[in-house]
């Protein structure tokens, strides 16, 4: 238990609460979106996250990665601050984009104001760690701005196509609570203290019925001026962000190593 406590407490001031925002200059209107996690794993200030954190971040979005204490603080003094001046904070935290690929789901940032900052350590083998070994998953689950740490069992080593592709991937399957939000956070190996996954995915799925309900279309359809519809679709969407069947999937950071050296 101790060893557990000590990689957790050693690890968590470099893992990173990673969104995109844009500011309304006339509005003061601060718009947030895409959240996730990220960590450092340099001390030049490299942030690594997963690729669909970011991918679709907008012109008019900076993706901005916040250490947790700054990140838990901002949300509890969130109506003291001044739009300006938390833009401005925000600001000071914005990641440069430097490579991605979306065939391993990862992205590379810079970060000027996390130079020197702890950083994590990469394991650069696949076959470090074997099935049925602890290891701890670090992350912002449901876009919560408050670090959390959940225990994970290693389940297997897998070889699975990423989504859009044939290529094959390895990947970790977890056998540990997994949410959206996690998505880009560390795995690291409780007997190594390395990060040997970045969370890519959760296990769950809607049925057959939601799933085809939620993809149809329904046109000039409406009760009252109310969409009824539209609202179930959207409450089955974020039902389906809930959904936790207790198993994730991490991608092997070898290929962390590889983004970070090409």
């Amino acid at each position: 238990m101790l060893q557990r406590i000590e990689v957790i407490k050693s690890a968590s001031k470099a893992v990173l609460f990673i969104a995109c925002a844009s500011f309304d200059s006339a509005s003061l209107e601060i718009k947030f979106s895409h959240t996730g996690t990220g960590f450092l794993i340099d001390n030049s200030g490299m942030v690594l996250t997963a690729h669909h954190v970011t991918k679709d971040a907008q012109p008019e979005e900076i993706v901005f990665a916040l250490p947790s204490d700054l990140a838990a603080y901002i949300n509890t003094n969130s109506n003291k601050i001044a739009a300006q001046d938390l833009w401005n904070i925000l600001k000071q935290y914005e990641l440069t984009f430097v490579r991605n690929d979306p065939y391993s789901d990862l992205a590379l940032y810079s970060s000027k104001t996390l130079k020197s900052s702890p950083h994590l350590t990469l394991s650069t083998s696949f076959s470090e760690t074997v099935d049925g070994e602890d290891s701890v998953i670090l992350g912002y689950p449901l876009g919560n701005p408050f670090l959390t740490s959940t225990r994970a069992m290693i389940a297997a080593h897998i070889d699975a196509p990423m989504i859009g592709t044939n290529t094959l991937t390895k990947m970790y399957k977890l056998d540990g609570a997994v949410n959206s939000g996690n998505s880009g956070g560390p795995v690291i190996n409780i007997r190594t203290g390395k990060v040997i996954g970045i969370v890519h995915a959760k296990a769950g799925q809607l049925s057959q019925n939601l799933a085809l309900f939620k993809k149809t279309e329904f046109e000039g359809i409406s009760t009252g001026g109310f969409g009824i519809f539209g609202t179930m679709r959207e409450m089955i969407k974020q039902l389906e962000d809930q959904i936790y069947y207790g198993i994730g999937f991490a991608i092997s950071s070898e290929y962390a190593t590889k983004l970070l050296n090409p």
